[in-house]
């Protein structure tokens, strides 16, 4: 068909070529080329097709397709297919981050054993309860046993504690819940980084002002390579290493870099060190 409608605004164009097609508009016809008003609520006529015509449509060979807004938004249509993948890229990135998914983690324990009082008030050495962190890769958790040196004569009326006393009573263990739970695929050894003077702050933050353990540091990969490749800005001498409240008398880089020296620390970065 040789015969060419379009519509702009109110307004309708008809090409005609050699065919001998021709078009009504409102019952006129026109059999050249023309510009004739079209008024709503009036009817194309095509041959013997007969196309209502409600305007702000463009007709083409005869067919209705879009209103005419549709020209002014394919503009933001596109930049809305550009955004939506990069929108997507930054979700799963920043949703899926460790510092999303894991810090703040702080899951209910069978106990609610408070590190603020033991650890802050009292001022229990981290090394009462987790006894093999100097000596293994695993920092112990402390078996009933140890609770119980302090609590057969502390708390025995308290609720909280019965949980304690059970256990105590039938052998079974307490069965606490991991907080700071790394991949099976990595490695990490306690006794290599406190013996070094890493302490127990940098990677589990203040554990004396937490009423309920939570994981303060992202504990990626990303994290402790800058540790690895900086470590001096985090080393004390390792008698300060579970000392939550120490603070340097001099440039924490300056005496990280001269202990570095006197004990040959320089840690490795290669894959192997942590992926075994």
């Amino acid at each position: 068909m040789c015969l060419e409608l379009s519509i702009t605004s109110v307004y309708l164009v008809c090409r005609l070529g050699s065919c001998s097609s021709t078009a009504r508009i409102g019952g006129a016809c026109n059999s050249s080329l023309r510009m004739a008003e079209v008024v709503a609520g009036q009817t194309i006529t095509i041959g013997s097709r007969r196309i209502p015509w409600f305007g702000g449509f463009r007709l083409t060979t005869g067919r209705l397709l879009f209103p005419e807004w549709v020209n002014r938004v394919k503009p933001l249509a596109g930049a809305g297919l550009a955004g939506i993948p990069a929108y997507l890229v930054f979700l799963l990135y920043f949703g899926g981050s460790p510092t999303t998914t894991d810090v703040g983690y702080s899951p209910k324990q069978p106990i609610p054993f408070s590190h603020e009082q033991h650890a802050g008030q009292m001022g229990l050495d981290c090394r009462y309860c987790h006894t093999t962190v100097e000596t293994a890769a695993f920092a112990a958790v402390p078996p009933t046993s140890v609770c119980m040196n302090c609590h057969r004569t502390i708390g025995e009326g308290v609720n909280e504690l019965q949980p304690l006393l059970q256990s105590d009573e039938s052998g079974d263990p307490i069965r606490w819940v991991r907080v700071h739970d790394l991949p099976d695929y990595v490695y990490f050894d306690h006794s290599a980084h406190v013996s070094r003077g890493v302490s127990c702050v940098s990677c589990h933050g203040r554990i004396d002002h937490m009423e309920q353990v939570y994981q303060a540091e992202r504990l990626s990969m990303a994290w402790c390579l800058e540790c690895h490749r900086d470590p001096a800005p985090r080393l004390r001498s390792s008698e300060f290493v579970t000392d939550l409240t120490w603070i340097a008398n001099e440039d924490p880089r300056a005496l990280g870099r001269r202990l570095m020296k006197d004990h040959g620390i320089s840690p490795s970065t290669d894959c192997s060190t942590c992926h075994r």
